[in-house]
């Protein structure tokens, strides 16, 4: 099964917080099968100062999407990030991998 995933951060060393996180999806959820170039963003639905740097991936995994969902919650978890956008209210982020 393919999945697609969407990647942000605008903190710390982007472009290692990205890199890790693909690292971390390929060794625990599946091949990785496409990735995107790396690409600058404003922050959209929040003020900050910080840009982000965002990507797109396609993974091929035999993972329950259940299991997908808790595996990037724990990589999210493990690269420092506290919490999750809640009622839209966002905020500055290591990492966020949304599918």
């Amino acid at each position: 099964m393919h999945i697609y995933f969407s990647l942000g951060t605008n903190l710390g060393d982007k472009e290692q917080n990205l890199r890790l996180a693909v690292q971390h999806i390929e060794e625990r959820i599946g091949k990785i099968v496409s990735l995107s170039a790396f690409y600058a963003t404003a922050p959209w639905g929040f003020s900050s100062d910080n840009t982000f740097l965002n990507a797109a991936l396609c993974v091929d995994t035999a993972l329950a999407p259940l299991e997908v969902l808790q595996t990037t919650q724990e990589i999210e978890r493990e690269m420092g990030r506290t919490h999750k956008s809640v009622n839209a209210v966002y905020s500055d982020r290591v990492i966020d991998i949304d599918l």
